[in-house]
C-alpha cells in the first residue's frame, strides 16, 4: 500500500480543515445508544478517523467517477463503430 502523507504550515490550518469536513459532513459528537433507545453516547468515531474516512471516500469517488466516463466513452466508441458498420453509414 502507498501513503500519503499531508504537511500542514500549522496547527491551526489542520484544526480548521477537521472542524470544516466534520461540518460539512454532519459529524456528530453524539450519537444515538442502540442499547438505550432515546439516549445518546459519545461517538465512536473520533473526527479524526472521519476525516480520514470523509478524504478516502472523496478520493475512490474520484476514481470510481473517472473510470466510469471511460468505461462510457469506450463503450460509446464500440456502439457506433458496430452499429455505423452494420448500416454502412458514417456517425461523428
Amino acid at each position: 500500500m502507498t501513503n500519503i502523507n499531508i504537511t500542514f504550515p500549522d496547527p491551526n490550518t489542520y484544526t480548521s480543515l477537521v472542524t470544516a469536513v466534520c461540518a460539512n459532513g454532519n459529524y456528530q459528537a453524539n450519537i444515538p445508544d442502540p442499547d438505550n433507545p432515546g439516549q445518546t453516547m459519545p461517538n465512536p468515531t473520533t473526527q479524526d478517523q472521519f476525516l480520514q474516512t470523509y478524504i478516502a471516500t472523496t478520493m475512490a469517488n474520484i476514481i470510481i467517477g473517472y473510470q466510469t466516463r471511460m468505461a462510457n466513452l469506450s463503450a460509446q466508441k464500440t456502439a457506433q463503430t458496430t452499429y455505423a458498420n452494420a448500416f454502412n453509414v458514417k456517425t461523428s
